[in-house]
């Protein structure tokens, strides 16, 4: 029994590893997301003029400071002072400031190697300004403030790929794909993806020299398509034409492609053309991943039509570009949740709806113009490219 199970587990490995990737991506996600809302900025100092705490921190105050620099411009000063998440508390001549990391942006620090948080210079502004730079004596002179509440990403990437884990060898082991192999071999599509042959078929492009190599074409015309990106008049949203590339890998490899494909595409086109200045965030590899993914299972071994990737397009829009890509953005922006939430339903929303029929209309068209040639290159069955059809 247990040698049957061990036998399983080994068939389907590539299934296993990709899941613990995903599960480690997710895990560290949710730390970040956690880490951005519950984390605490601390500032302990002495000060050779005595500060009365009571009416040291208003509105009015942190305004000013809010309104000195571009840099501070993100943050909300009448709901950090409305929910006192800006103080000052004494006990023994030492003072002690604490203020919410959520309010502050991140920035990377090119001088140290690090990500630094824009709270750290708005309380030091604050006290040169109302106390004196030359009467404030930081106990920790180097770093100034202290961030608690905090917890490594990579613990809890770590968790959450022990879970991933042990629900991937459950799923594998309880839940056993269909065994259908003639129908793998004979068939044009899958009714669903609820067949063993369909992730047989999906894990074939890592076998085959041919197709890793058309594969590999074709994520370079995606990488390069990131160049080009066409205003969307929706804040920092453009428009670009990778998912074109994409959903062809995906449509001619399957989700597994799209989940390995995902994963590159987001961190070689961050260090090959990002510009963003925003640093390196794992979010966007998650988006990533879970746009090719979703992309395989609407399109691979499956009958092509205009509603279903009309259908595709707006679970990646809803889902990865609108949830996960403004979650990365409110993150990575420093903004606080009813800051991510605007500019999700704001920007990032709207953005996709508008550009849903036109992206929809464009990639039907493009497969409807490719199928033939696919299908004469063997890359495709003919049955599946004949089927494709507007309604």
């Amino acid at each position: 029994m247990i040698k049957e199970i061990c036998m399983k587990l080994y068939k389907r490995k590539v299934i296993i590893v990709f899941a613990l990737l995903l599960s480690f991506l997710i895990g560290y996600f949710i730390t970040s997301i956690s880490n951005n809302y519950n984390g605490v900025i601390n500032c302990y100092f002495t000060s050779d003029v005595q500060i009365n705490i009571d009416n040291f921190v208003t509105e009015e105050k942190l305004s000013t400071i809010r309104n000195s620099a571009e840099k501070y411009q993100n943050i909300n000063v009448e709901k950090l002072f409305s929910n006192n998440d800006f103080s000052i508390s004494e006990i023994d001549g030492i003072y002690h400031i604490s203020t919410e990391y959520s309010y502050y942006d991140e920035f990377y620090l090119s001088s140290q190697n690090n990500i630094s948080t824009r709270g750290k210079k708005f309380i030091e502004d604050y006290l040169n300004t109302y106390v004196g730079e030359e009467n404030i004596h930081y106990l920790d002179e180097k770093n100034i403030i202290e961030i608690t509440n905090m917890y490594s990403p990579y613990l809890g990437g770590l968790y959450a790929l022990i879970c991933g884990l042990v629900v991937s060898a459950a799923v594998i082991i309880i839940l056993p794909m269909k065994k259908e192999d003639n129908f793998y071999d004979l068939s044009d599509t899958f009714p669903s993806p609820f067949y063993k042959g369909y992730w047989k078929g999906s894990l074939d492009f890592v076998k085959d020299v041919r197709k890793i190599t058309i594969t590999a074409m074709l994520f370079a015309l995606m990488l390069v398509s990131k160049l080009l990106v066409l205003p969307s008049g929706f804040a920092n949203l453009g428009l670009s034409f990778g998912f074109i590339f994409f959903s062809l890998i995906t449509a001619l490899f399957g989700p597994i492609a799209g989940l390995v494909i995902g994963f590159f595409s987001d961190t070689i086109g961050f260090f090959l053309f990002d510009t963003s200045g925003t640093g390196f965030f794992i979010g966007y590899v998650i988006q990533a991943m879970f746009t090719g993914f979703i992309y395989g299972l609407f399109l691979y071994k499956s009958k092509i039509s205009f509603p279903r990737i009309l259908l595709m397009r707006l679970v990646i829009g809803i889902f990865s570009n609108v949830i996960i890509g403004g979650i990365s953005w409110g993150i990575v922006a420093g903004y606080n949740m009813t800051q991510t939430l605007y500019y999700m339903l704001l920007f990032s929303l709207p953005k996709n709806l508008i550009y849903l029929i036109p992206q929809s209309l464009l990639l039907f068209a493009v497969f409807k113009l490719l199928m033939p040639v696919l299908s004469r290159f063997g890359l495709i069955n003919k049955k599946i490219a004949d089927q494709i059809k507007l309604i």
